[in-house]
């Protein structure tokens, strides 16, 4: 299970065993988020910044990619 402290998360099966792995992470929205961020910590006062930084995003509108694969296996250790 990927899971996430800020967010929902999506059950998945990872690739398993000794090799070489490739990793893509695609994003959306990235920009939206910083940008609602940036606003909360410009106007809001440090006692009300934790819950606005939260209803700043309610659904959440970023997302995230995460794509991992096999890529090649081990090399081969003379030494084993």
């Amino acid at each position: 299970m990927l899971s996430s402290p800020t967010g929902d998360a999506l059950d998945a099966d990872l690739p398993t065993g000794p090799g070489i792995y490739a990793l893509e992470v695609a994003h959306q929205a990235r920009e939206q988020a910083l940008a609602a961020r940036q606003d909360v910590l410009e106007h809001e006062d440090i006692t009300t910044r934790k819950e606005a930084l939260v209803n700043a995003q309610p659904g959440g509108f970023e997302r995230y990619r995460i794509r991992t694969w096999l890529s090649a296996a081990l090399p081969y250790d003379e030494d084993e």
